[in-house]
C-alpha cells in the first residue's frame, strides 16, 4: 500500500466515525427535546 491510499483510507474511517458520532449525538438531542416537550404535551 502506498501512503496515498493509506491516507485516503484513514480519512474515510474518520469520516465514517464522525458520522456515527453525529448520529448518536442527534439522537441524544432528540431524546432531550422529547423530555422537554413531554410535560407540556401532558398538560
Amino acid at each position: 500500500m502506498n501512503p496515498w491510499s493509506i491516507s485516503i483510507f484513514v480519512c474515510f474511517l474518520l469520516r465514517k466515525t464522525m458520522n456515527e458520532l453525529c448520529i448518536i449525538k442527534d439522537e441524544r438531542e432528540r431524546e432531550r427535546e422529547r423530555e422537554k416537550c413531554t410535560p407540556q404535551l401532558l398538560v
